[in-house]
């Protein structure tokens, strides 16, 4: 995972991360896209709905009573709303016509070396349960989860040590747990599947040692199986990473009306956050709006910017293209991100 990638940004948004040594993370509800970080809940809530229906006699067991007032699928969107999830897209577009478009049209395109900037971002993270996710974006057409492949691989988990969860624990299974199943999944479907039945295991736990019964709420039940699975030992690890999956499946899968975009994104989570909301104007369709944001400040722009390009439309101001340049690149160098090569897009845009 070491090539370049390219982020597409406003001048006020390069100046912004020059400044300031940083870079601003969304939180993912007000991304551009108003599906972000949603479309896996609705593949998988169809799938439950469609193949995990409790029969009405069913609920005359108490596990059942239970299970049908904490249903799996409302354990996921239980996480997923206890979650707050910062997204910072880049794409594997250089100088892309499309792109300046949609996302730097007036502004600049800066590509960074994307392990360098792992390793930066990872740097900041101070508590044993802040991850940093990593991943081209996967894009799906399907509504129906059997007809889903996924390579999990691409689902890439880091923790403070710098080290990759997934691949981390997989080790662990191999020697402890004896169990690496979860780890060379293919599909969709099968991944689900493993899910609910984990799940219910973890549901039968809690009621058999009297944790949980068929009188405590929702909510109780849902924070009783949300702090079991996160708290687990090395024998037990497969199963707080399959939470963890669907986590950075959420994050990562996108409708594949968006595919042309190439985006890969680099998101930030914690168990709790140690990061405040922060505060800024954005604006989409001529809409301004407040949004919230997280900062990884003091990053070291200079080890992982490679260059700059500026819109196409530098072209159609009165300013000499050498001239605007050279400006760019003192300007750069007056903030300590030295030797970088500076130029405008190779595309023509009149407007």
């Amino acid at each position: 995972m070491s090539e370049n990638l390219v982020h597409y940004t406003s001048m006020n948004g390069l100046k912004g991360i020059i400044e300031g040594d940083s870079l601003r993370f969304t939180k993912s509800e007000y991304l551009n896209d108003p599906q972000d970080c949603e479309l896996l809940l609705s593949l998988i809530d169809n799938y439950y709905s469609t193949n995990y229906a409790i029969e009405p006699e069913a609920s005359n067991t108490s596990f059942n009573r239970i299970l049908a007032k904490a249903s799996p699928i409302d354990y996921i969107k239980y996480v997923l709303k206890k979650i707050n999830f910062y997204v910072l897209s880049f794409s594997s577009l250089s100088d892309d016509l499309s792109m300046w478009n949609y996302y730097g049209s007036g502004g600049a395109q800066i590509t960074v070396n994307n392990e360098i900037l792992r390793k930066s971002l990872i740097s900041k993270l101070a508590g044993e349960r802040e991850f940093i996710v990593e991943g081209e974006v996967i894009y799906i057409d399907e509504e129906d989860i059997k007809k889903i492949e996924i390579d999990f691989s691409q689902c890439k988990l880091f923790d403070k040590s710098g080290e990759e969860v997934f691949q981390k624990d997989k080790e662990i299974a191999k020697t402890v747990a004896k169990n690496t199943s979860l780890y060379s999944i293919k599909s969709m479907s099968e991944f689900f599947d493993k899910f609910l039945d984990d799940y219910k295991i973890s549901l039968h736990y809690l009621d058999d040692n009297k944790i949980v019964n068929e009188n405590s709420s929702t909510n109780d039940i849902f924070l009783s199986i949300f702090e079991n699975v996160i708290d687990l030992d090395d024998k037990m690890l497969w199963k707080r990473d399959m939470l963890m999956y669907i986590i950075v499946l959420n994050i990562l899968i996108k409708s594949k009306g968006y595919a042309c975009e190439k985006e890969h994104r680099i998101a930030y989570f914690g168990l709790p956050p140690n990061k405040k909301d922060e505060y800024g104007i954005k604006c989409i369709n001529g809409f301004e709006y407040i949004y919230p944001f997280i900062t990884f400040n003091n990053l070291g722009l200079n080890n992982f910017v490679e260059n700059v390009i500026l819109s196409p439309l530098v072209r159609n101001n009165s300013i000499d293209e050498g001239i605007y340049c050279e400006t760019i690149k003192n300007y750069l160098e007056n903030k300590k991100i030295y030797s970088k090569i500076v130029e405008i897009s190779k595309h023509k845009k009149r407007w």
